[in-house]
């Protein structure tokens, strides 16, 4: 019982995090949205990059931002929308903002590119 409560609030402090750093990049007028977290342990979340397959930006952002995203083909999305998931389960809570430091960063050069 100890530990359930643990995980949980480590699970939903991750998630917090994320989800409210892509919505700060969201109002900052950044081409992002999310989902908001509904008890997973991955976030669901959009970077639209016209012109851009999800392939593309999924690269992006592994090669840039460090980030490793499954977009929702996987999940038989057949349209490049920009949607991805990202797991929690293998991310610090340390880890996070630094993560969507590199977020940020790589969307401002794709947006001004």
């Amino acid at each position: 019982s100890e530990y359930n409560r643990w995980i949980k609030a480590e699970i939903d402090a991750r998630l917090d995090t994320l989800y409210d750093g892509i919505m700060a990049m969201k109002a900052e007028g950044l081409p992002v949205d999310a989902i908001q977290p509904q008890g997973a342990i991955y976030l669901s979340f959009r970077v639209n990059l016209p012109g851009q397959t999800n392939e593309a930006i999924r690269a992006t952002l592994l090669e840039d931002a460090g980030m490793a995203v499954v977009p929702f083909q996987a999940f038989d999305m057949a349209e490049d929308s920009g949607w991805f998931r990202i797991s929690i389960g293998a991310v610090g809570k340390d880890e996070i903002p630094p993560m969507l430091e590199r977020l940020a960063r790589v969307i401002r050069q794709e947006v001004s590119a």
